[in-house]
């Protein structure tokens, strides 16, 4: 089974288990954005060739492994107009295979699906030949002599538009006490998900 992970600040959970689904950004209003404003204009763009009709801000992104260089930037306070840290962050957890079988309309790319060097794929058969999987799982992606480790350490598993929480296996917290506020929000949103603590997700 292949785990990925979709992340958000977890004010936004209330409104995610209300709706029962997580949305993609064409559609969403979170409480609390953690996004860089200039790279989702850059998704909102980037047209994906394999599905004509559709940007990347059409899908629900999911990344293969955790941490990323996203969740650096926002540990980091690098993120105009968040700076709130990574505490707070939540992710939630599913397979490749959970997606796929559902029905959803699943694509991924080879890397950062803001940049326009970034190919995307539809055949499932091509998955491990298009991500890079040794970057990908490292823990660091910073290289003078590969500087485009980076951005395919940013591999993503995308699906239109909608992901019910049915398909959602899990959320994730950083710490004990977060894990519990968390708990907290599923048990009053009378949903049945684990929330576990996985401190090397995190910085």
């Amino acid at each position: 089974m292949q785990q990925v992970m979709h992340f958000t600040h977890g004010s936004n959970l209330v409104s995610i288990l209300q709706d029962g689904e997580l949305v993609c950004d064409r559609l969403a209003a979170p409480s609390q954005s953690v996004a860089h404003d200039n790279i989702k204009e850059r998704r909102s763009q980037r047209a994906v060739p394999c599905r004509p009709d559709a940007h990347v801000c059409d899908f629900v992104p999911f990344y293969f492994s955790a941490p990323s260089p996203m969740l650096s930037a926002i540990h980091h306070r690098s993120v105009e107009g968040y700076r709130g840290g990574q505490r707070w962050i939540v992710y939630l957890v599913t397979t490749v295979e959970r997606l796929v079988a559902s029905g959803a309309d699943c694509i991924f790319s080879d890397g950062n699906a803001a940049t326009w060097k970034t190919r995307f794929f539809d055949d499932l058969d091509h998955l491990d030949e298009a991500v890079d999987w040794e970057v990908v799982n490292a823990r660091t992606w910073k290289s003078l002599d590969d500087p485009d480790r980076d951005r395919r350490r940013q591999a993503e598993f995308l699906v239109h538009q909608r992901v019910p929480l049915r398909l959602i296996e899990g959320l994730v917290a950083k710490d004990q006490a977060v894990r519990d506020r968390v708990a907290a929000i599923v048990a009053e949103a009378d949903v049945t998900l684990p929330v576990t603590v996985r401190p090397a997700w995190y910085f």
